[in-house]
């Protein structure tokens, strides 16, 4: 073209057409690196975003996804820092740093950031999660919101930054925040890509949070099970767990001892199986109620595989699923134990009132038995008078009999133990209770039976009391089995007993026996089937036996006999056996000083100290005893010996008197004498300085005995 030629108008003209187009050209040209720009930007935030996402599922923590999505935006991104910071409710709102990656500088330790409404909370990071919406800032040089941080960020060439929520569920809990070297680095496009990078961090952060709590709570459960499994396992108690037809499907260890079983045993059996049969219509109820929603505590009696029947507590209620659970416990022993506590009681509501009256008939019978000793000694044997005496005195020892049992449950009485061989006293017992009849004691008695220290008298009564129930259940002509054996306790003995020595003593008869309503009540005081009888009889055996510290225990099967047994402990040492001799009347001289409150008692004692060649002092209270005694000391007429009852009414008995006797005369031979068998003085006189007792009522034969030994040992003495 010839510029030449052309009109100057049209050279303007032109030259504007081409200078519009330039124009248009550089304006195509900032778009096209605007958009370029923008593309760079949206491809920086999206490759971020993919990477970000392949970490959300790779991750196994929340530290580790954290600090993995931080390093992925600042790696791919090309950003320069990232972190996450989550609100804390402390008093402060502080946003607390959890992760970061990319250059950081200890720039996080100067942050001091809240998302309170004050200077410090209306930063990006502190806006966004008080709002609730991404926060992003272009141009840290000129930008007021960042202010508190500006010179801290611009030193480590933040120059602009954006700070997007972590929402879940509506509720803000943090900050993701990402910093880049450039001003207006995130425009429209990225900061929506960015938004979504915050969400799925969300998403992955309580997912990781939700699936953490779920295998925290399975393990939790499983170590609840596991330690449930151990507790059950452990339990003294059984525990068992059965379905609404009373099937077993589960049982402890301690379950299957109870029940004597196997856990296959178990599984293959119903609760009906171990009930008693007279006992399945009550246990029906409580399995009714358990089903109907009910917890049900009762006492019920089971039998065992092995047959032996136990009595147990249980609770037992439903579950779950048509599921119960039951959790017994054996109360055998326990039960036995109140039983025998009971029957103690029992035995002590009578003891006052026994004892009062022993001691009153005591006294009586002194002086019955005394005048009668008296009087057969004067009487020929042809004088029909020697025959009716001979009766009374008979029914006298009857009659002494029966005080003897009232005083065994006086409070307090404790037997006057010595070594004895159990073998003598069973014979000589039960030919006695025997004689007249037509039933034959057949003995089966260990030869080496171990030495046992017992009252010889009480335990005389034991086994006389069980010989006579035993003869007169049996029919003419019967056996009656009486055995005697050595038996050593271990730990946890079948009977109620310390481990130890014992002789177990068993009485069988071939009787009716008997019915098991009475089982219970035998030991009862005053409970006795027979028309005639007392209802003392076995009472006072049981008292005696566990004064003795054994035990009695009593089985019976109807129509087939009944077999008592009692234990006593036993001395390690054979017993030898001794022949029992009748004693000659033992006679002597010398004074002696009476006190008692009882007229009959004096007269009759002092007829029989005369009897047996002694000269007798009387004294009624100890003031008059001590009054007598200095007299007779003073005059040269010292007393060989001085009688005194314990027990003086309004006044000093003998064992007040004594102490003051002893200083008077320290060789006085005192001898006790009390209807009282609760007296501790008659179990132990040696410790309060008597030299021997006399327990009414006492025969003359007893009162010769007893002072011929207290006097020939003082003649050996002095």
């Amino acid at each position: 073209m010839d510029y030449r030629n052309k009109k100057k108008e049209e050279l303007i003209a032109e030259i504007k057409a081409l200078q519009k187009q330039l124009a248009e050209l550089k304006t195509r040209e900032a778009d096209h690196q605007r958009t370029t720009e923008s593309l760079q930007k949206s491809n920086r935030a999206l490759k971020a975003l993919g990477a970000c996402n392949e970490a959300l599922v790779r991750a196994t923590s929340e530290s580790a996804l954290l600090n993995e999505i931080c390093t992925m935006i600042v790696n791919v991104g090309g950003y320069r820092l990232a972190w996450v910071g989550f609100a804390e409710n402390d008093p402060n709102k502080s946003v607390r740093p959890a992760a970061q990656a990319g250059y950081e500088a200890g720039y996080l330790e100067s942050l001091n950031i809240t998302w309170s409404d004050s200077e410090r909370g209306h930063g990006p990071t502190g806006t966004a999660i008080r709002t609730g919406k991404p926060v992003f800032c272009n141009d840290y040089m000129t930008d007021p919101r960042v202010a508190p941080w500006k010179a801290q960020a611009i030193k480590r060439g933040y120059a602009s930054s954006g700070a997007i929520p972590l929402i879940h569920h509506q509720k803000v809990f943090g900050s993701l925040n990402i910093y880049a070297s450039e001003r207006f680095a995130f425009d429209e496009g990225e900061t929506q890509l960015l938004v979504q990078l915050a969400n799925d961090l969300a998403y992955g952060i309580f997912s990781l949070k939700e699936r953490d709590e779920l295998i925290y709570a399975e393990k939790t459960i499983r170590e609840s099970e596991e330690e449930y499994r151990t507790l059950v396992e452990q339990a003294s108690d059984g525990i068992f767990v059965y379905n609404a037809q009373g099937a077993f499907i589960e049982v402890n260890s301690a379950g299957l001892s109870l029940l004597k079983c196997t856990h296959e045993d178990v599984l293959k059996m119903k609760i009906k199986d171990f009930i008693l049969d007279e006992d399945l219509s009550i246990a029906a109820k409580y399995f009714e109620a358990q089903r109907m929603g009910e917890t049900v505590l009762c006492e019920m009696r089971i039998k065992c595989k092995d047959g032996s029947v136990i009595q147990t507590e249980t609770h037992a209620k439903r579950i779950a699923d048509g599921r119960f659970q039951a959790i017994m416990r054996d109360i055998t022993s326990r039960k036995r134990e109140a039983e025998n506590h009971i029957k103690v009681e029992k035995l002590e509501s009578i003891t006052i009132l026994a004892g009062g009256i022993a001691h009153d008939f005591n006294n009586l019978l002194t002086a019955i038995l005394g005048n009668i000793s008296l009087a057969l000694l004067s009487t020929d044997s042809g004088n029909p008078a020697f025959h009716r005496l001979a009766a009374a005195e008979k029914a006298s020892l009857r009659a002494q009999e029966l005080t003897q049992q009232l005083l065994d449950f006086s409070k307090g009485r404790s037997p006057a133990k010595k070594e004895a061989s159990i073998k003598n006293l069973l014979i000589e017992a039960a030919r006695f209770a025997s004689r007249g009849t037509s039933i034959k004691c057949d003995f089966h008695l260990s030869p080496d039976l171990w030495v046992v220290e017992v009252d010889e008298g009480q335990i005389n009564q034991v086994i006389n009391n069980l010989i006579i129930n035993a003869v007169q259940a049996s029919g003419e002509g019967k056996k009656i089995k009486i055995s005697a054996e050595n038996i050593t306790l271990e730990d946890s003995p079948p009977v109620n007993l310390l481990p130890g020595k014992y002789v177990r003593i068993s009485i069988q008869d071939q009787g009716v026996g008997i019915p098991e309503e009475n089982l219970t009540k035998i030991f009862d005081p005053y409970f006795t089937t027979k028309p005639t009888g007392s209802g003392l009889g076995l009472a006072t055996s049981y008292s005696i036996i566990k004064k003795h510290g054994g035990e009695i225990i009593v089985t019976s099967r109807l129509n087939q006999g009944t077999t008592f047994s009692f234990y006593l402990p036993a001395l390690d040492k054979i017993s030898s056996d001794t022949v029992v001799q009748k004693e000659p009347l033992l006679r002597g001289t010398g004074r002696i000083l009476l006190l008692d409150d009882e007229e009959d008692v004096l007269e009759v004692t002092a007829y029989m100290l005369k009897e047996l060649g002694y000269e007798v002092a009387l004294a009624r209270d100890g003031t008059e005893v001590l009054s007598i005694y200095q007299n007779a000391m003073e005059s040269k007429k010292p007393f060989a010996a001085v009688i005194m009852d314990l027990t003086i009414p309004g006044g000093m008995g003998g064992k007040e008197v004594l102490p003051k006797l002893l200083k008077m005369d320290s060789g006085v031979r005192a001898i006790a004498s009390s209807g009282y068998f609760s007296e501790p003085v008659l179990a132990n006189w040696k410790s309060y300085h008597f030299c021997s007792v006399l327990s009414k009522p006492y025969r003359l034969a007893d009162l010769g005995k007893t002072l011929d030994q207290v006097l020939k040992k003082k003649d050996a003495a002095g």
